[in-house]
């Protein structure tokens, strides 16, 4: 009985153990033909530049504020159009065939009045996708100011089609030009107008002066503006006041920067991200005889000091010293912001002076990067590899535009013979990019790792695309080329030609989005 049972069980266990080898062997094989688990399409954003629409336009195009003239959904490019018969702001859409028909008229001025009377047209930029904001400085041909002199603000509405005066700030003084506009956001606009500088408010529709004693561009009394508008640094070297001082706008207070004493320094200049103040630094000679900036080892420019300094300063705009850079027996020169703010470049080389403070010798041999947060700078370039590929001495260079993220630059470089644009960085050797000159310095749309710039040769302008690879030419034009506007994604060209007072508009778009199966 014990033997039956026991016999019985057995074949039941091993009956189980085949059914379920055999039920393990069905499902691995239908795994094995299922479908494998589907996956989302990734979205990824690639450079492919494209032209979307062309168009000729009577007159000549301006625009002041390059990055901030197309509306925020990329429908619409605010400009001025100075035309045959008359100058206007329009605002231009730049997604339809025909952009000219449909563009929507916010201030006009018959050209009878601005060929006699001095008129800048001033287009600062968008306050939302159907409203903008734009100036109209010297002679008011209408309005409430009509037949004065100054600077009225306005506000455009492009879905109603109306004009609102913000405020209006006389300005008698016939030699005052707006030299800068600033709109960064919230309800307030800045404007620097000669040694004036203005805030308007959009929202209470008034203004109110924050210093009307601004130095004048001259020689070493500059100024310079914050990105965003929120502080001024300027500079002034007089027997009771010299140095470099920053204004900060909203209370009108005024703090020293940086006061002359055993250096002297210069030529203030704002990181992109407006949080540092660079400059150039020199020391006072011993046993000068020289009076006043005189007294200090700078080398003598045009109408002022070159670009260059036995330092280079980094300062926070509240007077904290970030960065000193030197290097011994070295002039520095041509400072120029990497994109971003985090790091400048420059150029180096010796400078020998004579008895008398003047310059015998002054030489560049490097170029060098120095990051804001590392140690010493680093030299990425040696002036005499580029010479030895370019076959003759180099006679200027200066740097035009940063690579994005601050990966490099590209120069200007010039010998006896034409131009040449090289790329420089700290991971391959200098590079010519191409034959020409960089028409666009320190104006660089940057699209990925990519920036777009003007080259001009043999009379020809063209609008190229730099990669890291390669050089691309999108276009040529046969009048004054120029970049009129662009964002990170749309890029706009004119070519202006004078002998026909036409003006060639092209739009690009830039980058698309491709979705990755």
């Amino acid at each position: 009985m014990n033997q039956k049972l026991f016999s019985f069980s057995s074949r039941s266990i091993l009956r189980a153990v085949r059914f379920l080898v055999l039920a393990v062997a069905i499902l691995s094989f239908m795994s094995g033909c299922a479908r494998p688990e589907e996956r989302e399409p990734k979205t990824v954003t690639v450079l492919e530049p494209a032209e979307i629409v062309k168009f000729t336009l009577d007159g000549q195009l301006i625009t002041t504020s390059k990055d901030r003239s197309i509306s925020p959904d990329g429908k619409y490019l605010l400009a001025a159009v100075q035309g045959k018969e008359a100058d206007r702001v329009v605002a231009i859409p730049i997604d339809v065939p025909d952009p000219m028909s449909a563009a929507v008229s916010l201030y006009e001025a018959d050209k009878s009045w601005t060929r006699h009377n001095l008129v800048q047209w001033v287009p600062i930029g968008w306050l939302s996708e159907t409203e903008c904001v734009f100036a109209v400085h010297g002679w008011q041909d209408q309005g409430p100011h009509k037949g004065e002199r100054g600077t009225a603000l306005y506000t455009g509405d492009i879905s109603a089609g109306t004009t609102t005066l913000v405020s209006y700030l006389g300005v008698p003084e016939q030699g005052q030009l707006v030299d800068d506009a600033i709109f960064a956001g919230g309800d307030k606009v800045y404007i620097r107008i000669g040694w004036q500088f203005v805030e308007f408010d959009l929202e209470s529709k008034s203004h109110r002066v924050i210093r009307d004693n601004l130095p004048a561009y001259y020689g070493l009394s500059t100024v310079a503006v914050s990105p965003k508008g929120d502080q001024i640094v300027y500079a002034t070297y007089g027997e009771e006041k010299s140095g470099l001082y920053v204004v900060d706008v909203a209370t009108g207070t005024e703090r020293t920067l940086v006061e002359t004493g055993e250096s002297l320094s210069f030529y203030p200049s704002w990181s992109p991200d407006g949080k540092y103040i660079a400059m150039y630094t020199v020391y006072r000679v011993e046993n000068s005889q020289a009076n006043g900036v005189y007294r200090y080892d700078f080398i003598p420019g045009e109408d002022g000091p070159f670009p260059s300094g036995q330092e280079i300063t980094v300062m926070t705009p509240d007077g904290t010293v970030l960065k000193r850079f030197t290097l011994e027996g070295q002039y520095l020169s041509q400072l120029y912001w990497l994109d971003g703010g985090s790091g400048i470049l420059f150029l180096s080389g010796p400078v020998t002076f004579g008895r008398w403070g003047e310059v015998i010798s002054a030489e560049y041999d490097s170029v060098w990067i120095a990051g804001l947060e590392d140690g010493e700078p680093l030299r990425i370039a040696g002036l005499e590899a580029i010479e030895e590929q370019m076959g003759e001495d180099i006679a200027y260079v200066f740097p035009v535009a940063s690579l994005p993220n601050g990966a490099g630059a590209l120069l200007n470089v010039a010998g006896a013979g034409n131009g040449s644009i090289w790329k420089v960085s700290p991971s391959a050797e200098p590079a010519k990019v191409a034959d020409g000159w960089w028409d666009s310095a320190r104006l660089v749309p940057a699209y990925l790792d990519s920036v777009v710039g003007i080259i001009w040769q043999d009379g020809e302008s063209s609008l190229y695309l730099v990669g890291p690879e390669e050089t691309v030419r999108l276009g040529n034009a046969s009048g004054n080329l120029s970049i009129s506007a662009y964002t990170d994604r749309l890029l706009i060209a004119s070519s202006y030609t004078f002998s026909e007072d036409k003006t060639e508009v092209t739009v690009f778009n830039m980058v698309t989005e491709k979705v990755l199966e």
